[in-house]
């Protein structure tokens, strides 16, 4: 009888080793999926803002490794002071409050916040600065889709592209 117990006990404890390993993988998958980022991109385009966001609807921070921008002939440039160095000649000088943010990698958004890449706000009743709105539009509309990379924290990464569909297309 003895032996027996022996065995049983020899048993009990392999399937509770086996047990515990099992739940443990589960555990630490179930964490991953917690803290897992989800970008996407708002675009604005009322009658007094036109822009680009950047939002984390995930449950953990994202960790920006790059944000690209591709126009017609479909090739991604990467969102960075060069690009931008690029269209200056074509951005008016500002009389609205304009953001233009180039340097994102390395950068982190909490869960459910957000960082605008480009934002301008203007007063609809002038006309200096709807010229201004509507230069910008124009410059958005060249492009097709935005494409960001950002990891988690376990080092995951992660790539979502978003067209810019009919966003630019009007004017308001």
């Amino acid at each position: 009888m003895s032996e027996i117990t022996d065995w049983a006990a020899v048993v009990i404890a392999v399937a509770a080793v086996v047990l515990s390993g099992i739940t443990l993988y589960w555990q630490r998958r179930h964490d991953r999926l917690t803290a897992k980022p989800l970008g996407t991109f708002e675009y604005l385009n009322t009658a007094t803002k036109i822009g680009v966001k950047l939002w984390n609807n995930g449950s953990g921070p994202l960790i920006i490794k790059s944000v690209e921008i591709s126009g017609t002939d479909n090739k991604f440039h990467a969102w960075s002071k060069d690009f931008f160095k690029l269209l200056q000649g074509k951005f008016p000088r500002s009389k609205s409050k304009n953001i233009v943010r180039t340097e994102l990698k390395g950068n982190a958004i909490i869960a459910g916040n957000s960082v605008t890449l480009i934002m301008c706000k203007i007063d609809p009743d002038d006309p200096y600065q709807k010229m201004e709105k509507e230069a910008i539009r124009l410059i958005l509309n060249d492009f097709t889709q935005m494409r960001i990379t950002y990891a988690d924290i376990y080092g995951n990464e992660f790539n979502q592209t978003n067209p810019f569909e009919e966003t630019f297309r009007n004017c308001y």
